[in-house]
């Protein structure tokens, strides 16, 4: 028997992921009564929205500039200005999500709780009779004139008028690149090699970087890729037991990844004082000479820098942490002046797509028209992570997920 010959359940319109994107896809293409399923390969949707913004879930930014996205800039200004900022705010007001916004810009529920924007998702789109087939993995795609038959992991079959694939990408989720994408690759959809971004950076192994393990600082960080300084982003730094993370790195850590990936020699310069300039530094440290002149070098950081990471800084450009402060001289002080701006690590990897919280890569953008439709697979829409566009840390990928779902879902049910 042919995978057509059984069909377990039909739809008007399919959408492969229940995820950020296609519970949005789902609730603004219900507004047509059309039967509308979601195949979900988890045992829940919105599993990965659990996790955003440390479970806070960072919604949106108020600093949607292209500057802060990769990828297609015409496709990401075109989508997002069709549901932009305050719209999103408004849509998530309608659901029952009051909204806050920090310090920074980063807008989050005012309740600062994931699970109450998963909850609120879920609840309107089951209010508005969306289906969830839940671990139901889309294994396999045949388009045909009317529509096309899918076949779940569960050997389920269906068959849907319409589909939006909006099933997110590998970050986060333990899986081989080639079986993720095949389900696509089989029917001629093309892919941009994906790799891991906004995620944490694995060191030279040789550096004593876990003498620093739970240190966290803001500081200033340069992305240097065979001598020359690439990018430069100002937030916390985190070491951990194999590396660094926060939100510095994950900012950079996108460049990072490609150039690693091309084989080139990464480095990263930690400015431990970027808000000092180098004459303020100099006076201070003589300050410190002066007054707790008594005292070792490993202390000549106390009340300033954080403890352990002053003393590996310290240890790391050659100090005698048990010599007394007093016996520094002026050129020792320019000396730790002109390397505290500079704090140099090798980068050796990534932390890999598990720990990954986007994706980049994916769905090639210049395949599919201004509604997310692929150009020569009629009825086939794209929306979210599978696209090859991805956002900086703080509220962008949940913005474009936002976004890319009601384009697609308004667009795909244009003709019913």
């Amino acid at each position: 028997m042919g995978f057509k010959d059984h069909i377990d359940d039909r739809f008007d319109l399919g959408i492969i992921g229940g995820g950020a994107s296609g519970i949005v896809a789902s609730i603004f293409s219900s507004e047509k009564k059309i039967k509308i399923g979601i195949f979900e390969a988890e045992d829940r949707v919105l599993k990965k929205v659990l996790r955003t913004g440390d479970g806070k879930c960072n919604l949106t930014n108020r600093d949607l500039c292209l500057k802060n996205y990769y990828g297609d800039h015409i496709l990401v200004k075109r989508i997002i200005s069709r549901f932009p900022l305050q719209k999103t705010i408004d849509f998530f007001k309608s659901i029952g999500i009051k909204t806050v916004e920090d310090y920074d810009g980063r807008i989050y529920p005012y309740s600062r709780q994931s699970s109450s924007v998963v909850d609120s998702l879920r609840f309107t789109a089951s209010q508005k009779g969306v289906k969830f087939l839940i671990e139901n993995r889309i294994e396999k795609i045949e388009p045909t004139e009317d529509g096309f038959f899918l076949v779940s992991n569960t050997h389920n079959r269906f068959f849907s008028k319409k589909l939006i694939v909006s099933v997110g990408g590998i970050s986060g989720i333990k899986t081989k690149e080639e079986n993720f994408f095949k389900f696509l690759t089989d029917i001629g959809v093309k892919i941009n090699k994906p790799f891991p971004c906004l995620v944490q950076l694995r060191l030279d192994p040789d550096f004593p970087f876990k003498s620093m393990q739970g240190c966290k600082w803001e500081a200033g960080v340069i992305l240097n890729v065979d001598g020359e300084n690439l990018l430069f982003e100002k937030n916390d730094i985190i070491f951990t037991d194999y590396g660094i993370s926060g939100n510095a790195i994950l900012n950079i850590s996108r460049e990072a990844v490609k150039n690693l990936l091309m084989k080139k020699d990464v480095k990263i310069f930690v400015d431990l004082l970027p808000d000092m300039d180098d004459i303020s530094i100099e006076d201070e440290l003589k300050y410190r000479r002066e007054k707790i002149s008594d005292r070792e070098i490993e202390n000549l950081f106390l009340g300033w820098i954080n403890k352990r990471i002053g003393i590996i800084f310290l240890k790391h450009i050659g100090f005698d942490l048990k010599r007394k402060i007093i016996t520094l001289t002026d050129d020792e002080i320019k000396y730790i002046v002109n390397n505290i701006h500079r704090f140099t690590f090798k980068v050796e990897k990534d932390n890999g797509f598990f720990n990954a919280q986007v994706m980049a890569g994916g769905v090639i953008t210049g395949d599919l028209d201004e509604n997310l439709q692929h150009k020569k697979i009629k009825n086939l829409y794209f929306s979210g992570e599978i696209l090859d566009v991805d956002g900086k840390s703080g509220g962008y990928n949940l913005q474009w997920a936002w976004s890319s779902g009601s384009v697609a879902g308004s667009s795909a049910i244009k003709d019913f």
